[in-house]
């Protein structure tokens, strides 16, 4: 029950923290919102590391996994924001949603089979993440607009090659977070990756000779999307302590119902019957999990 909770909290946060990355990343770009993201994550768990006094890891394996999640989970998001800012979100969100494949895999592959029931609950809540993503519409024309047709982004080849790779990198951001947070903490493997992600993310910029500081529109987005996404791996991380991580990586990938969900809400996506019962096979994928 532990993991299938962990999930549902990080899902919930990620979710909306998606949702503000698809309009940030829009407005200053994929690599300004992910630097402004891990920004806001890695300062404020500095500040509780450094006043809470406990030392860092010092083993050279933990200290590998945690530079690994955080290398592979900035490239993800690097990946998926760029996606995001280019794709439609109905096609984008899906494909990144799809990564427990990977992990489950992994699982398998270390000895965590599945039973009949346990597969099956997991492949409702994926297939049900990817029918409730793929079948959200287009937005409806804003009345408050002078013009009545909406630009919709297109699912070109880049699009999907760019959500693909975000799907298999997060995929090994999750496994490698996951094994750090076991053998170390969740705090730890938390903080350091963020900096590693960090330090990756500024290095790019500043190869590109990009401006580092955001418009006043964006900064309250750019402060909550960092906020709710460190809590969001924070709880992902915790599932690593669970008998069955993979069951809080299977039931996190519900984030971006969520993050379709704001999009129907906010930006007028409508909710076809398919969505609704792609919503009923996620609850009932997670219960059977719990």
């Amino acid at each position: 029950m532990a993991a299938v909770l962990f999930g549902l909290l990080s899902a919930l946060s990620l979710g909306v923290a998606d949702f503000l990355a698809s309009r940030t990343s829009s407005r200053i770009g994929a690599d300004r919102a992910l630097f402004g993201m891990l920004v806001v994550g890695a300062v404020g768990l500095t500040i509780y590391g450094l006043s809470s006094g406990a030392p860092p890891p010092s083993r050279l394996e933990e200290l590998l996994l945690i530079f690994a999640h955080g290398v592979s989970l900035a490239i993800s998001l690097l990946l998926f924001f760029s996606a995001l800012a280019l794709g439609p979100v109905s096609v984008v969100a899906p494909i990144m949603g799809a990564n427990p494949v990977l992990v489950v895999a992994y699982a398998t592959a270390a000895g965590r089979v599945p039973g009949f029931q346990e597969a099956a609950a997991m492949a409702a809540v994926v297939g049900g993440v990817v029918a409730i993503c793929a079948m959200s519409g287009e937005p409806k024309p804003d009345p408050r607009r002078k013009s009545k047709t909406l630009r919709s982004p297109h699912a070109t080849g880049r699009v999907l090659a760019l959500s693909i790779g975000a799907s298999a990198v997060y995929a090994l951001a999750i496994v490698t977070g996951q094994e750090s947070a076991a053998i170390s903490n969740e705090f730890d493997t938390l903080w350091l990756g963020r900096a590693a992600g960090l330090l990756l993310v500024s290095a790019l910029l500043l190869l590109r000779r990009r401006r580092l500081a955001f418009p006043t529109g964006v900064r309250a987005m750019v402060f909550g999307h960092g906020v709710l996404d460190a809590a969001g791996i924070a709880f992902l991380l915790a599932g690593g302590s669970t008998a069955n991580p993979e069951y809080t990586a299977v039931v996190s990938s519900a984030f971006c119902v969520v993050t379709v969900i704001l999009a129907c809400l906010i930006l007028r996506e409508r909710i076809s019957r398919g969505q609704v019962a792609g919503l009923a096979l996620v609850i009932a994928g997670v219960a059977m999990l719990a």
